[in-house]
């Protein structure tokens, strides 16, 4: 088990333990290996084009709502569509390769968002996509890179400049051996 829920009922983090209450924002580093469209709710249908993506949320909750439980709901395959994301990161081909994230209690998805389109000159994919509840006008919470090398480790470095704060970067790797929920994660 690496997120979701346990035996008990119990929310767990991502390593398999108890979810902590830790808060906080976080970037899901996301690519997509081939061009899909893809239904994205009441949004409507999307052409998602092959290449890296950028989706930027907080975590502000406990349990589940958690920095923790947040994440590991993301890094599974198999879970009800709730939210925008979980649209694009059901589809068999959508790859996490990395999360960063940055414990805080303040809502900065926003700064942290619009900083990383501005420094990495992203696109807008989805308009309204995950920033249904979004004060500071970023238009999309989904950023789109292109098809280019994984940019993981830049959004850290752009992560340091914009917190002041060392993020916590986590690579994502699917283990072939085991089921198609299942991932590990490796914190560096």
């Amino acid at each position: 088990m690496v997120g979701g829920q346990g035996k008990t009922g119990q929310s767990r983090d991502l390593l398999g333990g108890r979810a902590s209450s830790k808060k906080g924002i976080y970037t899901l580093i996301i690519f997509l290996p081939v061009e899909r469209l893809v239904d994205v709710g009441r949004l409507g249908t999307f052409r998602f084009r092959r290449g890296y993506y950028l989706y930027t949320g907080s975590a502000l909750g406990r349990g589940a709502l958690s920095l923790d439980g947040r994440v590991a709901r993301h890094l599974k395959k198999s879970k009800r569509l709730r939210w925008h994301i979980d649209h694009l990161l059901s589809l068999e081909e959508a790859q996490v390769k990395a999360v960063i994230t940055v414990e805080t209690e303040e809502r900065m998805e926003c700064e942290v968002n619009k900083y990383l389109k501005e420094r990495m000159n992203a696109e807008v994919p989805v308009p309204g996509f995950g920033s249904s509840d979004c004060r500071g006008g970023c238009g999309s919470h989904l950023l789109f890179l292109g098809d280019r090398d994984d940019p993981s480790h830049e959004v850290a470095q752009l992560y340091y400049k914009k917190m002041g704060i060392a993020p916590t970067f986590r690579r994502v790797r699917v283990e072939a051996s085991r089921r198609e929920s299942s991932k590990a994660v490796e914190t560096l």
